[in-house]
């Protein structure tokens, strides 16, 4: 199983979400600190009005003891509430409001006629406080206005502004990420569909059309379309090049083997067989190097396919026919299909050689069967004959090797078949048949939805 960041996907999406965490982070970064300097300064702000509405209505009595003209409107400063204020005056009774009760605000910065401020413990915690004097037209001592707020409710304001962009950027986060996934999986999607009509086209499909494809895959198409048409030619060219050097060699061939029937003649005999013995192994290479070069060619070529009950069909016909004679039966076992990834006369070569093989051994009946292992098809070849040791059975595959003499046969069939099926990536094995009796040969081949 390939790893995820092997995906073209993943790395896309994955790009996405840390560029946009990136983005977001950043971004909510900023706009708290946007947030809190706005905060602070409109809780400063408002500090500043009151302690200006408070020196508005500040006075002294007949007997000199401050008071306020008029209560402050803002309901924070009656009981219990986070504001508070108070003013003092040397040699006379403080003056506080509600929510002090009988506790004081420090009075630390109200030093001078210009407002000062800074942070001080209050009633129920840490508060920022102004302070400042104000004259009196009567010249006696100065009132010390002092006035605060409690730090708790700007960090309470801090907090829900903090939240509010949280949230609000976590909805963005999610809407970009969202969003630029549907748009990687839409832009994508036409290599999608490329690789489903490249698949088809493995399956016996035609090549794509780039004109159903956007302008930049349409030249990658173009292209891989001429590349297919350049290697079916190739193939074609050396088909038919390794056809003429086969006709080319059998013909100075049967020349030579002619010259040996002469010396036979004449009373060379020794000669004669000699020379025969060696043509008929230069024959063997030249069927078996065709096969294989046939087939390799045929490998690169794409939409290839092969029904394995359609292919199989008739070469049980013909082998019925050609050891029917003897009494030996064929019997397929299966009646499902499988779609092989071969070429159908590769196929059928395979499947002929060891299905000969099985009648020529056979006593009376030759099965067949297929099914589906993993990514293959396994195709099972059982013949009730004297089967073969197991220390036999590998030379059985060496070309031109025939273990029995007595039996008509060239020696390349089986060396031919394993040949083309591990060109195919596949194999061909023999082993014992069901039950024991016999010999089973077995043959592994791609199935066409495994590649």
């Amino acid at each position: 199983m390939r790893p995820p960041y092997d995906s073209l996907r993943f790395r896309l999406i994955a790009v996405a979400v840390v560029g946009a965490a990136v983005s977001l982070v950043l971004a909510g970064l900023v706009i708290a600190g946007i947030f809190r300097e706005r905060l602070v300064d409109q809780f400063r702000q408002d500090l500043q009005v009151h302690l200006t509405e408070l020196s508005s209505i500040a006075q002294v009595d007949g007997d000199g003891h401050p008071m306020l003209r008029q209560p402050l409107p803002d309901p924070r400063f009656q009981a219990f509430g986070s504001n508070y204020w108070q003013i003092e005056r040397e040699g006379h009774p403080t003056v506080r409001s509600p929510s002090l009760a009988e506790r004081s605000l420090s009075g630390a910065f109200a030093t001078g006629p210009e407002p000062r401020n800074g942070e001080s413990d209050g009633p129920r915690g840490r508060v920022l406080e102004y302070g400042r004097t104000l004259s009196l037209p009567d010249g006696g001592p100065p009132l010390r206005l002092s006035l605060g707020s409690e730090l708790s409710v700007l960090a309470g304001l801090l907090s829900s502004s903090n939240q509010m962009v949280t949230r609000a950027l976590l909805v963005l986060g999610l809407v970009l990420v969202g969003g630029g996934a549907a748009q990687i999986f839409y832009g994508l999607r036409p290599l999608d569909r490329l690789g489903q009509a490249i698949a088809e086209m493995r399956g016996g499909g035609q090549a794509p059309n780039p004109e159903t494809f956007p302008s930049e895959i349409r030249p990658l198409i173009h292209d891989l379309g001429s590349l297919l048409h350049a290697n079916a030619e190739i193939v074609q060219r050396a088909r038919v090049e390794a056809g003429n050097l086969a006709h080319g060699l059998r013909t100075p061939l049967a020349i030579v083997m002619d010259e040996a029937d002469r010396l036979a003649r004449t009373g060379r005999q020794e000669s004669s067989d000699s020379l025969l013995e060696q043509c008929a192994r230069m024959q063997k290479q030249i069927d078996y190097h065709m096969a294989r070069s046939r087939a390799a060619g045929a490998l690169r070529t794409p939409g290839l396919t092969t029904s394995v009950k359609s292919a199989i069909e008739p070469i049980l016909s013909a082998m019925q026919r050609l050891h029917g004679s003897r009494g030996v039966v064929f019997q397929p076992d299966r009646d499902s299909d499988l779609a092989l990834a071969c070429d159908p006369q590769d196929f059928a070569e395979i499947a002929s050689a060891l299905l000969d093989n099985a009648g020529k051994w056979a006593r009376s009946t030759v099965r067949i069967s297929w099914s589906p292992s993993g990514e293959n098809a396994l195709i099972a070849i059982d013949d009730d004959g004297p089967g073969l040791p197991p220390t036999l059975r590998e030379r059985a595959f060496a070309i031109g090797e025939r273990l029995d003499e007595t039996v008509a046969g060239s020696g390349l069939g089986l060396a031919i078949a394993r040949d083309l099926a591990r060109l195919y990536g596949g194999s061909v094995g023999l082993s014992d048949a069901v039950g024991g009796a016999g010999l089973r040969a077995t043959i592994t081949l791609p199935m066409l939805d495994a590649r």
